[in-house]
């Protein structure tokens, strides 16, 4: 068995799983069994009791986008990047919380207020922050509403905001990315 792993079950004899082949071959793994084994892994690096992470990440000398970043998640990401080292432009929707989110950050991070669920705010953007070397595509949103009350409006925001602002985005920055081997 594999270091870190536990055997979770015995299943089916392998002529079952055997679906192909030559009947020598079932008949040779008829009386077999095959053992699933699961590897575990740590997907957070452990905290110190200060909340710095042991994991060590030299950005320095990068430019990272993080589109939906005033708050949560997303936040989150912004500063373990400014932590190691990248310049971080926060992204958000209004004013007051991305220059919330940036003063949180301090340093060299800045702000960029443009709603990215159009085309136009992708644009705005772009002139604004023509290049990155990360760019992670954050922004989403979630409302409660019923299936069947949903009408096309709310689908297209959704759609919009889930969707295609994650694709031009891409589409904007990737090329660039890509040219410098990112």
């Amino acid at each position: 068995m594999l270091a870190g792993s536990r055997r979770l079950a015995q299943v089916v004899p392998m002529a079952r799983v055997c679906r192909s082949g030559s009947r020598a071959i079932k008949d040779r793994l008829r009386a077999k069994t095959v053992s699933i084994e699961v590897q575990t892994f740590r997907l957070r690096p452990q905290m110190r009791a200060t909340g710095e992470s042991t994991m060590k990440i030299d950005l320095s000398g990068k430019t990272a986008l993080v589109t939906g970043s005033t708050e949560g998640i997303g936040f989150a990401i912004a500063k373990g990047l400014h932590v190691a080292g990248a310049v971080v432009v926060v992204n958000g929707r209004t004013r007051d919380k991305v220059d919330a989110a940036v003063a949180q950050l301090g340093g060299n991070a800045r702000g960029q207020a443009v709603d990215l669920a159009t085309a136009d705010g992708v644009t705005m953007l772009v002139r604004a922050e023509p290049h990155f070397d990360i760019v992670v595509s954050n922004a989403g949103i979630f409302q409660p509403v019923d299936f069947f009350e949903a009408d096309d409006g709310v689908w297209e925001r959704h759609w919009q905001v889930n969707v295609m602002a994650g694709v031009r985005v891409a589409r904007a920055y990737l090329p660039g990315m890509a040219a410098k081997g990112r």
